[in-house]
């Protein structure tokens, strides 16, 4: 299965509620900090983008950032990056945490290039465009392009789309498929119907993903709340209609399959089992710097990077 997702590694999506007066907080965040502390990446990408309250990034090369609701980050780890994401919660009132974050594969001839770091959408000067179709839908055109409308993503190495789409009752968004590339969608909310694109409503025409999970009695396949479901790419296009009485919201990957060996270990994914073994010895001789404490002021934060500096350090 995991070749059947190539380029995309993972789509996680969080959904968190923190409440200041919670008396069970402060003995889970002995076990489980509220985000992700310091931790190594090699050989991919990351794509965090925020639907509800933010985010606060700090990495080894002394780069804070912090970004909420409608924007996203794009983190080309590359040969290597150390960082923190942690939530930004306000002490004093409920906060909600939504996000998804997907990791996306490099080609190897870019997995051990310099990282990058890309800060997108709403409180950026980089803004996401916002599409709206006659079709009742609406797109957010995190990567790829959309009615003319291209995304300002620029750390993608080959082509790709990610794209938040909302679609109301009776309505639908049809999306291009180029053949052999991959597309996968994540319901958010609501409850999705999987169609053909275009006129004709024969086999020979419709999408082979959409072929096989067609129900008989149907006409189409249902992709509930939470689910994901892979459609492949036969050259077509696929259609995705609401054909319920309330807003579908997803996720849709779509890009180009690298078509190459993969080995993954912790948070490295390289194409080799060698790699791998390398990757964590460049991590334990320093080429990294050192982790540090999520719960460090900015000042220590720095003071730890500054002392950990790989300086000239290169990996093996």
């Amino acid at each position: 299965m995991a070749g059947l997702s190539d380029p995309f590694l993972l789509l996680a999506h969080h959904n968190h509620a923190f409440y200041p007066l919670d008396p069970f907080r402060p003995i889970s965040n002995l076990l489980l900090p509220e985000g992700f502390p310091s931790h190594p990446h090699r050989g991919f990408q990351t794509v965090t983008y925020v639907m509800e309250g933010g985010m606060v990034h700090r990495d080894n090369l002394g780069v804070k950032q912090t970004y909420g609701a409608g924007s996203v980050q794009v983190l080309d780890a590359g040969s290597g990056l150390m960082h923190e994401e942690m939530w930004s919660i306000d002490p004093w009132k409920r906060t909600g945490i939504e996000i998804y974050q997907l990791w996306v594969n490099l080609p190897a001839q870019h997995k051990m290039s310099k990282a990058r770091i890309q800060l997108l959408g709403e409180g950026t000067d980089t803004p996401l465009p916002r599409v709206t179709l006659p079709s009742k839908a609406e797109v957010v055109v995190i990567a790829g392009e959309v009615a003319g409308q291209r995304s300002p993503s620029a750390l993608h190495r080959t082509p790709l789309s990610i794209l938040h789409v909302t679609v109301q009752p009776g309505g639908h968004f049809e999306h291009p498929l180029p053949r052999h590339h991959t597309c996968l969608v994540y319901v958010r909310k609501g409850d999705m119907t999987v169609k053909g694109g275009g006129d004709s409503d024969s086999d020979s025409t419709r999408p082979a993903a959409q072929r096989s999970l067609e129900s008989s009695s149907s006409g189409g396949a249902a992709v509930a709340t939470h689910c994901m479901a892979w459609l492949g790419g036969s050259g077509d296009a696929v259609l995705l209609a609401n054909e319920g009485n309330s807003e579908l919201d997803f996720l849709l990957l779509e890009g180009e399959p690298l078509g190459e060996p993969r080995a993954a270990g912790g948070s490295f994914v390289m194409n080799t089992p060698q790699e791998i073994g390398q990757a964590y010895e460049d991590y334990n001789r320093g080429f990294f710097g050192a982790p540090w404490d999520h719960k460090l002021s900015d000042e220590d934060w720095l003071s730890v990077v500054r002392r950990n500096r790989r300086g000239d350090s290169e990996p093996q």
